[in-house]
């Protein structure tokens, strides 16, 4: 059995995580509007990101933030793990894994 690594692909890691955020903020900013639900989590959010409200343009204002904010942190989550495996860190290696491949002949 191969002990070889796979690597995350940066932009793509990056990308999955800055639309999975933004499409949860942009839900989030229309149900405290349409319902008045997580009202104080959208104002907490709104500290970070700037414009967030609960109406539909603060939605929208919340989703940009949110994906660029998960963006560039999913960028550095993917940079980091592709610098674990290429250095070999012991956290990233199984030192106990002892599989063994059988060749048919």
């Amino acid at each position: 059995m191969s002990t070889e690594k796979t690597r995350l692909s940066v932009f793509s890691f990056g990308l999955a995580l800055g639309i999975t955020w933004a499409i949860g903020m942009f839900f989030l900013g229309l149900m405290a509007w349409l319902f008045d639900w997580g009202v104080p989590v959208v104002l907490i959010m709104s500290s970070m990101y700037l414009g967030f409200a609960p109406t539909f343009w603060g939605s929208v204002l919340g989703a940009l933030w949110a994906f660029v904010d998960w963006f560039i942190g999913g960028i550095i989550i993917a940079w980091i793990y592709n610098m674990c495996i290429r250095c070999g860190c012991p956290v990233m290696s199984k030192k106990n894994d002892k599989s063994t491949t059988t060749e048919n002949k």
